[in-house]
């Protein structure tokens, strides 16, 4: 017979392990690996470009950007900071990656940079993977969550998933429905610089969806990094079995092809 566990004992550490982590509003972002669970199955035993390895580059990136730079610095046309906000919780699990960004200060700015830390985040992720050969898709919601360092559960984290799940389908970042009147409650009372941003960090794709603008990962006028990308990119493609999953790769080739940059006129911030 193992140890007996009375039921008040079981509701006080539940209650310890609550107060001791993290619940409330935040942020929050699912990104996953394309074909990475592919490449697990068909190359473990690969001891020249093992997934593992190549995984907790991935995953070393962020951690090392986070532990250097510790804020995202947005800045005015004149190179002026007008925020500073840390860099979101970021939790690994497999070939996922999320990210939690509490709201730390209830201001409009605040707010609305808060979700452009994790957008940020979410464009270094996407060019080191590209760059070392794979893709991401992911969701990003604004909602309750639950963390403590080792569990994680809330509704922002399903709906999340879903959105990445379900509903990207192809190599892209999803905003949600809550993520989109965030924003839009917050657009009218914003610094006109902070709008700015909104102009061109997010865009209304073929099917009505809004989405990250993947362009904003190569900053400005990057023209070699964005051909290097797409060349990585139809090479990941080409080497896939089947049109359904090359699928997932020409939306986004197209997008760095075209160097689409829209100027929004923040109407595609109106929920779906």
């Amino acid at each position: 017979m193992g140890a007996e566990v009375s039921m008040d004992e079981l509701k006080e550490f539940a209650k310890k392990e609550i107060q001791n982590g993290f619940k409330g509003k935040a942020i929050v972002a699912f990104i996953d690996l394309l074909g990475f669970r592919h490449e697990i199955l068909s190359k473990w035993d690969d001891g020249e470009n093992h997934p593992l390895e190549r995984l907790m580059k991935f995953k070393g990136f962020n951690e090392i950007a986070k532990q250097k730079a510790e804020f995202h610095d947005f800045q005015d046309y004149e190179g002026n900071t007008i925020a500073k906000i840390q860099y979101p919780e970021i939790i690994t699990f497999s070939d996922s990656f999320i990210f939690i960004q509490p709201l730390r200060d209830e201001t409009p700015d605040d707010i609305l940079f808060s979700i452009l830390s994790v957008c940020s985040t979410i464009f270094e992720l996407w060019k080191v993977c590209i760059d070392g050969g794979f893709t991401i898709r992911g969701g990003l919601d604004f909602g309750e969550i639950y963390h403590n360092g080792r569990d994680l559960v809330g509704p922002s984290l399903i709906k999340a998933y879903e959105l990445e799940s379900n509903i990207a389908n192809t190599s892209r970042i999803v905003a949600s429905e809550n993520i989109l009147t965030l924003i839009r409650s917050n657009l009218n009372e914003a610094n006109p610089i902070t709008k700015e941003y909104y102009r061109r960090f997010m865009l209304n794709d073929v099917d009505q969806l809004i989405i990250l603008n993947p362009i904003v990962m190569y900053g400005y006028n990057n023209p070699e990094d964005i051909a290097n990308s797409i060349k990585k990119l139809e090479e990941m493609m080409n080497n896939t079995s089947s049109f359904k999953l090359k699928a997932k790769y020409l939306n986004l080739i197209a997008r760095l092809r075209n160097q689409i940059d829209p100027d929004n006129d923040f109407k595609i911030y109106n929920a779906y």
